[in-house]
This record gives structure tokens, C-alpha cells and sequence, in this order.
């Protein structure tokens, strides 16, 4: 993604832009300039690293995704993770384009469903997000939630764990706390997905 095009959309997020009905969305602005080879490659590790892989996988959705890392600056303490908990979750279903478009339910709690998109995010992420009904159903707002609440949690790991850890220990409370209970070692499936693009130049 060139640098003009990262400034635009740090500019667009941080002046809380909407999008008028036929205009570009954030998502549209991420795929906008074909994929460099760097992208290419990560984007090849990561569908090698995710179990949940598919010869449909939408591989433009996971191209905004590794671009959002680099607005949002996940790419600094985790490159990958974000397309990681998509594959997780919802194993690539939920995208923006083509055939797999749609919802995407899960965790039914008398015939409830409480996880909601490709991120599968509960309630309480729902909620502190401040979306609308439809925007979990949104790849990149989904996606721009979970940094949020990663970001907001890891104030707590870095009170348990050296700050080396407390980007792995507050993914890993995100998805689970009660699984993963703030061990400075934890690490989520998400985590582990994106330790796939490590090798990838």
C-alpha cells in the first residue's frame, strides 16, 4: 500500500468518516492498488497457516486486512493477526465479496446465536464498540473492534506481564479470558494462525 494511500485512510479513521450510499467504503479504499509481492506472500503464509483454508478464500478480504494492520499498527506486535481470528472464527466466511458473502451466527444460547460475524464478537465486544446491529457483520469494523478492545485490555497485561508478552496476553484475554486466565505465556489460536507469516518477506 503506498504512503498516500496509508494517510488517507488514517486521516478517514481518525476523522470518524461515514460513507454516503455509493461512495468508496474504507474497505474499497484497502484493495484499491493491486497487492505488492511482499502482500502476496503473507497473504499465501496465512492461508497455509489456516487449518479453516478454502481454494475459495477471498483473498481481497485478506488483502484489506494485512493493509487495516498497517493503519491501525497491528503490523508492529502481531503481522497477521487480524485475517488469524477471521480464520478462526469464522474460517474465512462473512466477506465482503463475491460468493461468500453474508452473515455469520455461531455460540447459540437458547436458540440465541451471541457471537455475531466474522470476528464472532460477543456481546460485551458488541457493546463496547457502539455498532449497529449490521456493523458486526462488517469485516473491517469487526476487525477495527477487535484491535480496540485488544488495545483497551492490554493495560491490564502489562500490569501482569514484561510488555513483550502483553500484546499475546491481551489477544488471548479478548478471545477467552477464563480459557487463556492472563498466563504471560498464553498465546490464542488467532495468536498462532499469524506466527505463520513470520517467515514471510
Amino acid at each position: 500500500m503506498s504512503k498516500l494511500m496509508k494517510l488517507l485512510l488514517i486521516i478517514l479513521a481518525l476523522c470518524g468518516t461515514t460513507y454516503p450510499a455509493g461512495a468508496y467504503t474504507e474497505y474499497d479504499l484497502l484493495i484499491m492498488e493491486p497487492a505488492t509481492r511482499a502482500e502476496r506472500e503473507t497473504i499465501a503464509k496465512l492461508r497455509e497457516s489456516c487449518r479453516h483454508d478454502r481454494a475459495d478464500a477471498p483473498v481481497e478480504a485478506l488483502l484489506a486486512l494485512v493493509r487495516l494492520e498497517e493503519v491501525l499498527g497491528v503490523d508492529k506486535w502481531r503481522p497477521g493477526l487480524l485475517a488469524g481470528v477471521w480464520c478462526v472464527e469464522a474460517a474465512w466466511r462473512g466477506a465482503p465479496s463475491g460468493k461468500m458473502e453474508g452473515q455469520v451466527w455461531g455460540d447459540l444460547r437458547n436458540g440465541i446465536p451471541q457471537a455475531w460475524g466474522p470476528y464472532q464478537l460477543w456481546p460485551v465486544h458488541r457493546k463496547a464498540c457502539s455498532g449497529t446491529q449490521a456493523a458486526p457483520h462488517d469485516l473491517i469494523w469487526a476487525a477495527r473492534c477487535w484491535v480496540a478492545r485488544v488495545e483497551d485490555v492490554r493495560r491490564k497485561a502489562l500490569a501482569r506481564c514484561p510488555a513483550r508478552d502483553s500484546w499475546g496476553v491481551a489477544e488471548a484475554a479478548v478471545s477467552n479470558h477464563r480459557k487463556y486466565r492472563w498466563n504471560c505465556k498464553s498465546r490464542s489460536k488467532h495468536w498462532k494462525v499469524a506466527e505463520g507469516v513470520d517467515d514471510a518477506s
